[in-house]
């Protein structure tokens, strides 16, 4: 075997099994849906999802740090709307969670970094930008996946219910 293959092929076994054991061990999962109820809305067509992503901006060095202004940037209202008149049709967030995610069981995410979050996809989203929002530069993911499987999980399960109720148009990428 390579060395590259001893590398990469253990990290992207875990990352897989670990987006789907968040699925199965989402809330929504412990109690079954009846049958109908299984299929997806029609409005989650993932080529139209990407369809309406269009002509893109990444809003990074601001909230992938470990506090935002540490690279020297702080996400003002009004880059938000020079970004509409820009032409954009959405936004990317990179977020580093685990810089405000408890170290230990339930690894709680500090609510004033979630309102900070609420803040940015709020002012996207009222300016009718598609919004995508991920956990990025999670570090101690990178260096030793299974110990950080839990936590990884834990942060994902606070995220999507804090967003579950948002429209369509936010959107998650599940690890940069």
């Amino acid at each position: 075997m390579r060395y590259i293959d001893k590398i990469i092929n253990p990290k992207l076994t875990f990352i897989i099994l670990s987006i789907l054991l968040f699925f199965a061990c989402s809330e929504d999962n412990l109690n079954p849906l009846e049958p109908e109820e299984k299929n997806p809305p029609s409005n989650l067509d993932p080529f139209e999802r990407n369809q309406r992503l269009g002509r893109g901006i990444n809003l990074g060095n601001a909230l992938e740090v470990p506090y935002e202004g540490d690279w020297g940037v702080t996400l003002q209202s009004e880059y938000f709307s020079l970004i509409e008149q820009a032409g954009f049709q959405s936004v990317r967030i990179p977020i580093r969670w685990s810089a405000h995610a408890a170290i230990e069981p339930p690894y709680l995410i500090e609510e004033s970094f979630f309102a900070r979050i609420d803040w940015a996809v709020e002012h996207s989203l009222q300016r009718d930008l598609a919004v995508i929002i991920n956990i990025h530069h999670y570090e101690d993911m990178m260096k030793d996946p299974a110990r950080q499987n839990e936590r990884f999980l834990m942060i994902w399960q606070q995220i999507s219910k804090r967003y579950k109720d948002y429209n369509k148009d936010l959107i998650f990428e599940i690890l940069n």
